[in-house]
């Protein structure tokens, strides 16, 4: 069996799964808040950079363990390096960036917030 496409078909799928569980989660916390359930965060700061950095890195993890167990190649185990530390850089630009991503998130909050009560006073 070719444990390569196992394991890169893993770390692909692991990733998407937790993409998708973060979406959700980000959702539900926006309708438990009271914002419109259809009010979307508009693109953030790094946003991305984490589900990249873990599509690269699992693609590094899974050239790893291919070159540790079949056969020591040196440009497997090299493209392998390239990739953790590009997923691993990415990675941390996320976690650097926290702070802005959360500003951001919380002045949309504000923003959405004063439109729903502008609405509700235009209402009445």
């Amino acid at each position: 069996m070719d444990w390569t496409a196992f394991s890169l078909f893993a770390c692909a799928t692991a990733v998407i799964l937790y993409y998708g569980y973060r979406h959700h989660r980000e959702r539900m916390e926006l309708i438990n808040r009271g914002l419109h359930d259809f009010a979307r965060v508009p693109a953030r700061i790094g946003g991305k950079s984490l589900l990249l950095g873990l599509f690269i890195a699992g693609i590094g993890l899974a050239l790893l363990i291919h070159a540790l167990i079949y056969n020591f190649d040196k440009h497997i185990f090299a493209a392998s390096l390239y990739c953790l530390f590009g997923g691993g850089a990415l990675i941390l630009y996320w976690k650097v960036t926290a702070g802005d991503r959360e500003q951001a998130c919380r002045w949309y909050e504000q923003d959405m917030t004063r439109k729903s009560d502008d609405t509700q006073q235009a209402a009445c």
